[in-house]
């Protein structure tokens, strides 16, 4: 079992609008609350392959790593979790959004703040494995080579889990070659 270092400063509420879909939506941090919506977002996502099954209490125990965007009624519109494995690295994972609101931004609005977070944490890279290189490229991640992971970090953290990397694109935020 991989246990992530979770982080300990949370990030304050963001309000993240868009005029052209006339509608505005909060990013938080995921309360215990969000957990049962997560866990419906996250499992209507996996039959495409997109997404692993997460058990409810998986999702329990690391809700301190999710953010969620809400609308104006509360609803979670998009989750997606930030696993902090140590100060160099960490992932953002279960990317998911609600499908009744594709592309108005709740997605890319979620990511935007999750990796914020990191920089603010001051991780030096951020990491993911997608299918959907196009979403994540236009929030400042670039595709790399599996290689610039390390393989124990490939086996603890991804294969371990039951994860791979096969038909899914690497990418990263390399916040130390920003600065």
């Amino acid at each position: 079992m991989t246990v992530a270092v979770q982080p300990t400063a949370r990030p304050p509420s963001v309000k993240w609008g868009s005029t052209e879909h006339r509608w505005s939506l909060t990013v938080r941090p995921a309360s215990s609350e969000d957990s049962a919506r997560i866990g419906s977002l996250l499992d209507s996502h996996v039959a495409s392959g997109a997404i692993l099954r997460r058990e409810a209490a998986e999702i329990e125990d690391t809700i301190g790593s999710f953010a969620v965007a809400t609308d104006e009624a509360n609803r979670i519109a998009a989750c997606a979790a930030l696993v902090v494995y140590s100060s160099r690295l960490a992932e953002i994972r279960s990317v998911a959004g609600d499908p009744e609101v594709k592309g108005r931004g709740a997605g890319r609005a979620v990511v935007e703040y999750l990796t914020d977070w990191a920089s603010r944490l001051e991780i030096e890279r951020v990491f993911l494995l997608t299918r959907n290189e196009r979403f994540f490229a236009r929030v400042g991640y670039i595709s790399v080579d599996p290689a610039r992971l390390p393989d124990s970090f490939l086996i603890d953290h991804v294969h371990a889990q039951g994860r791979t990397a096969r038909g899914k694109t690497v990418m990263i935020r390399d916040f130390a070659a920003e600065f």
